[in-house]
């Protein structure tokens, strides 16, 4: 089973549907308007057929409207192939016995002109060919049969074959001309509408992830400013008690709980593509290689693990971490689908050939590079097929999962320019293929950068003039000591945040680091500090987001007193136009929230070393 359905032959059922709806209307209104208005037709031909003595011709006449009648009560009640084929065979048989009985002069060749373009309509492109195909035997049967006196009592026989021959061809040509422009249009509108069911489902699908995107944002900004005084306040109490104390290992469980708090944030933000991220030039191998050393001690019992990089162009425009969130999800995803039986878990590196690519993509030829994870577990069904990519699903037990693995995953393809193709059979395995584009120029061997073993929120992007973001290290804990820097004595922070405990924190964290704190609620209160006179600030440390006056805002009013006052912006989501806000504001440094001792010490360090 494949996902996407436009990388399937033919089309999609809801085309199907649609259409087929479309036919048994047709039917429907064809049976209903002949019950009606073949009395027309009928009456005259069955007198005239009666006068001549025709009595073949009344009764198949009368049997044909009977049948007519009969399909056109009978409605819904009868399946649509059934009533399309009972009329098809009424206009076929009348065609046939007319030409029979009347030559090339009576209503034969009509009806069979009709029986062509009927079949088109109702069956479409295989029923026009169908159609065609049987007007052709039967004009070819009647025309070899048109010997003398054989079908109709008339002393010119061979003139009649000849008309009879102009007739069936042109009959013919004008059948197939007619059949076949009515089958291709019904063609092209069977696509036109699953073009616009993709194209809406797309729209749906963009609306929906830019609401939940912004949803995340704000969640993000939310959990963050809960999780800082948590981790803060722990590490504080850690070093407090020293090593040696009975609660270090509660306090580190608080402190492990934490960590996968803010790992579930940066998750949800890159689902949004929210996320801060610092992408260059990287060989995807590399990391496939630190990411297979990392799977395998928590691979279930049974379960084998295979890498294969087949490929030398493996360098892509990506940011390392991201890539390894991509090849660990589906790595664990994929393990988990086999911890009951076991199997093999494929992990391969390849370039696709053309034929290999996603048709679906909007530039499938510029994917050059296929990581490729395939498990032979249980598969997925059509309905958990359909839905694998969505946000928050998940297959697995209460607490086993937050599904937004696959998601984050597509979230993160998507940011890259790339495709992701999902198949899967049930009893057989699932395989998922990400596609990547290819940078310009190839790393060396030896240029390929360290992959960071541990998942950390990446600093943002720098533009010309930008303010310059600080990137986060490998931590050590939230417990790590930062020991007090001679370049904190005397040193004075105002620190700003209008949350009383986000506030608390990081002031008793400053003054841990032996600086000295004035802590404000609010921007207006921060001002009125700095313009009073009473002390030197050495640093302007602020919330981002805040009522009133936001941390960017507050930064570009403090250089008005102070031009050359340094600004450290902490914040639990930083956007792009936050960003935007902030340059041309000099020396400011970007830190994410929830953040730690040991990278706020940091980040305070560059800021106020000497330019």
């Amino acid at each position: 089973m494949i996902r996407d359905p436009r990388d399937r032959p033919g089309l999609p059922e809801a085309a199907e549907e649609t259409l087929a709806t479309s036919r048994e209307k047709i039917v429907s209104a064809s049976l209903k308007w002949l019950a009606l208005l073949g009395g027309i037709a009928y009456v005259p031909s069955v007198w005239l057929a009666a006068q001549a003595s025709f009595w073949s011709v009344v009764e198949v006449d009368s049997a044909a409207y009977a049948v007519v009648l009969a399909l056109a009560l009978a409605g819904d009640r009868l399946r649509y192939r059934v009533r399309a084929g009972a009329l098809l065979a009424v206009f076929l048989g009348l065609g046939v016995f007319l030409i029979v009985v009347f030559g090339p002069f009576g209503a034969g060749p009509v009806w069979l002109f009709s029986f062509s373009v009927l079949a088109a309509v109702l069956l479409g492109f295989r029923g026009a060919v169908i159609g065609l195909a049987i007007t052709v035997v039967t004009l070819a049967t009647l025309g070899l049969s048109l010997g003398p006196g054989t079908l109709v009592p008339l002393e010119r026989t061979i003139a009649i074959g000849h008309v009879w021959l102009v007739i069936a061809v042109n009959l013919l040509f004008l059948a197939a001309v007619v059949s076949l422009a009515i089958a291709a249009i019904l063609r092209g509108l069977r696509e036109a509408m699953e073009a616009r069911r993709l194209a809406e489902a797309r729209l749906r699908q963009a609306e929906k992830l830019e609401a939940l995107g912004t949803l995340a944002g704000g969640i993000a900004h939310d959990l963050n400013n809960v999780l800082q005084p948590i981790l803060s306040y722990a590490s504080i109490i850690q070093k407090d008690l020293g090593e040696a104390h009975p609660a270090q290992a509660d306090l580190k469980m608080v402190v492990r709980a934490g960590e996968r708090a803010r790992e579930l944030v940066r998750r949800v933000l890159v689902f949004g593509r929210k996320g801060e991220r610092l992408r260059e030039p990287m060989r995807v191998s590399a990391v496939l290689t630190e990411s297979v050393a990392l799977l395998r001690p928590s691979l279930p019992a049974g379960v084998d693990v295979v890498r294969e990089v087949s490929c030398r162009a493996d360098t892509i425009v990506a940011d390392p971490v991201e890539v390894q969130q991509i090849i660990m999800d589906l790595g664990t995803n994929g393990a988990h689908a086999m911890r009951e039986r076991g199997g093999r878990l494929t992990l391969r590196l390849d370039a696709p050939s053309k034929e290999e690519l996603p048709p679906s993509a909007a530039n499938a030829t510029a994917l050059g590079l296929r990581l490729t994870v395939a498990d032979s577990g249980v598969g997925m069904t059509e309905e958990v097929l359909a839905r694998a990519f969505e946000p928050f699903f998940t297959t697995k037990a209460p607490g086993e999962g937050t599904g937004l693995g696959l998601s984050s995953v597509h979230g993160i393809v998507g940011s890259l320019g790339g495709a992701i193709r999902l198949q899967s059979t049930v009893g057989v395995g699932t395989t998922i293929e990400v596609f990547f584009v290819l940078a310009g120029a190839e790393l060396p061997d030896d240029a390929a950068p360290e992959v960071l073993l541990r998942e950390v929120p990446p600093p943002p992007p720098v533009e010309p003039g930008a303010p310059k973001p600080v990137a986060a290290p490998v931590s050590t804990g939230a417990g790590a000591r930062a020991p007090r820097s001679a370049d904190a004595a005397g040193r004075r922070v105002l620190l700003v945040d209008d949350e009383p405990a986000v506030r608390s924190a990081t002031g008793r964290l400053l003054t841990r680091m032996g600086y000295s704190v004035v802590a404000c609620e609010s921007g207006a209160e921060a001002l009125a500090a700095l313009r009073d006179g009473s002390g030197a600030f050495d640093v302007l440390m602020t919330d981002l987001s805040m009522p009133h006056m936001s941390g960017v805002e507050l930064a570009r009013e403090a250089r008005l007193t102070r031009q050359d006052l340094p600004v450290l912006l902490a914040t639990g989501f930083l956007d792009d136009d936050s960003l935007r806000d902030g340059e041309g504001l000099g020396r400011l440094t970007v830190l994410s929230k929830p953040f730690e001792m040991v990278e706020l010490a940091e980040a305070l360090r560059d800021l106020l070393a000497p330019p």
